[in-house]
């Protein structure tokens, strides 16, 4: 008897997910802001896109916090969205935002940081992003960083990281180590959706670039697409599996998950006296402010 009631409880234990669901904390994002809350200090936040065929889509960032401190990952495409999780921050949860990092150039990630810069809230990106953006983004990010960077919050640590090209030229994702929480952005697919957006992709590098974080956080716990359910390590697999061997034309496919207006930006790269800093560095240190 106790042998059978031990093989159950085993066997239970097997078919448990490798992380809870996130719980709802507000909204709905078909009406605007919602957040989801994952574990203690990290959250979920989706909001829409309306896209020029009338379709709406589920657009996610990322927030940590610890000791009264949060970063964010990507904002709101609207100011309203965006204004309601900055009151969600600084009136609800009371904590200082240290930072509003944009993980790659379009408005699904960077749309909402003129709230977040009227706040005095500063904004970090990669180099490549700031580059991207400057011909098509209502306010460019303040502190720029290259390779990688990893922020100091509370007692915990955040790192930013650049794979390689995929969905953009400048994607990065976000690793939060006391979680084994990856944040794909959209470089990262949900499973079952179509391969998006590939008007500034690059489809020959996008599995090798999956691979790369595969491969440098290897045991994640939970992965957190840029558009779509989040999942585990199957998301990766997932997403290598679609673009592996991937030799088509960049615009092959029409089936656009996430519509974009600046399709024909220049693609001119400025010089910009950007001092490389290191994985381990504090944000705010060797980098320049713009």
């Amino acid at each position: 008897m106790f042998r059978l009631s031990l093989i159950l409880l085993l066997a239970g234990l097997l078919v448990q997910p490798a992380c809870k669901s996130p719980q709802l904390v507000m909204g709905k994002w078909q009406d605007g802001l919602e957040i989801r809350k994952v574990s203690p200090g990290l959250f979920i936040h989706t909001s829409p896109i309306n896209l020029s065929n009338g379709q709406v889509y589920p657009c996610n960032g990322m927030i940590f916090m610890d000791q009264g401190e949060a970063v964010v990952f990507d904002t709101p495409v609207y100011q309203k969205d965006t204004e309601a999780l900055l009151q969600w921050l600084l009136e609800e949860q009371k904590v200082k935002v240290k930072a509003i990092i944009p993980t790659h150039f379009h408005e699904d990630c960077l749309g909402g940081l003129p709230v977040f810069h009227k706040a005095g809230i500063r904004s970090y990106a990669n180099r490549a992003t700031y580059e991207l953006a400057k011909d098509q983004a209502e306010e460019l990010p303040q502190e720029l960083f290259e390779g990688s960077h990893t922020f100091q919050v509370g007692r915990k640590t955040v790192e930013c990281w650049y794979p390689g090209e995929a969905h953009t030229k400048d994607n990065i994702v976000a690793w939060v180590p006391s979680r084994k929480v990856l944040f794909g952005g959209c470089m990262l697919k949900a499973l079952g959706v179509g391969k998006g957006n590939l008007a500034d992709a690059n489809v020959e590098t996008w599995s090798a670039s999956m691979e790369a974080v595969k491969k440098r956080y290897p045991n994640l716990k939970l992965a957190i697409p840029g558009h779509g359910e989040s999942g585990g390590m199957e998301l990766l697999d997932f997403t290598i599996k679609m673009f592996n061997n991937q030799i088509s034309a960049i615009h092959q496919d029409t089936e656009h998950f996430c519509n974009h207006k600046f399709y024909g930006f220049s693609r001119s790269f400025a010089k910009l006296p950007v001092r490389p800093i290191g994985q381990d560095s504090v944000a705010g240190k060797g980098l320049v402010s713009q």
